[in-house]
């Protein structure tokens, strides 16, 4: 498939950019028309390009997403056994008096 010539006002302009001598009006030569061509491939290869989308993006979200449920699961259930804990060693300590005496003292 044929490619389309550029805009000669791009070229034109490009090329006044670049310190070329080109008229304000008139057909360009093909030389500047050519160094256009050249400088907007060689611009076209250096820029990177856009990064692909990973596969299995959604997978992995619907993962994370996952394991963000079990970390507050287990989060609940530590502060559970956190509480229960507390309350064991309440009971602990209003049982012995040694042992309040040596936490109070």
């Amino acid at each position: 498939m044929p490619q389309t010539p550029p805009a000669s006002s791009e070229v034109r302009a490009w090329a006044q950019a670049k310190g070329l001598d080109v008229g304000d009006r008139g057909r360009l030569r093909a030389d500047v028309v050519a160094a256009y061509l050249a400088d907007q491939q060689g611009a076209r290869k250096s820029r990177p390009s856009a990064p692909e989308p990973l596969d299995g993006v959604a997978a992995l979200q619907e993962r994370v997403a996952g394991l963000e449920e079990q970390v507050n699961a287990l989060s609940g259930t530590l502060q559970a056994v956190q509480e229960r804990l507390e309350a064991m060693t309440q009971v602990q300590i209003r049982r012995r008096p040694s042992l309040r005496r040596r936490l109070s003292g």
